[in-house]
């Protein structure tokens, strides 16, 4: 299970694990590279990924501990910026090596904020009339 941490606008994605056929919630979060930005991209690294990986891309989206959950774990931490996540197409992993890290760039615009259910209190229904 990946520890969360408190990263700035951190990203969850899922990685199929082709070797294995396992899907994989990972979390990447803002890594500027060490000379600055890339023009207008931003850059992101990976921080973990479930190790054991999921059987189903269902599981790992909404599975205990899966890519949701990271979300809500994520949102609950962070200490700045927003949660972003697409679960809806896993990027292909050959699986080598055992422990996949990446750098990669994203446009924001293009990826799904999280929004945390809202939970309304519940409205006691009213007594039956005694007429």
């Amino acid at each position: 299970m990946i520890v969360p941490t408190i990263p700035y606008n951190p990203v969850i994605l899922i990685l199929h694990n082709e070797a294995q056929d396992t899907y994989h919630p990972i979390l990447l979060w803002e890594a500027p590279p060490p000379s600055g930005q890339l023009g207008d991209a931003e850059r992101w690294k990976s921080k973990g990924h479930h190790t054991e990986g999921f059987k189903t891309l269902q599981e790992a989206i909404d599975g205990e501990g899966g890519a949701l959950a990271l979300c809500k774990n994520q949102h609950m931490a962070k200490v700045g910026g927003e949660v972003y996540y697409n679960v809806d197409q896993p990027l292909e992993w050959d699986g080598i090596p055992d422990n996949a890290v990446m750098v990669t760039g994203f446009d924001l615009s293009k990826l799904t904020k999280y929004e945390p259910e809202e939970t309304q209190p519940e409205t006691p229904e009213p007594a039956p009339s005694q007429s």
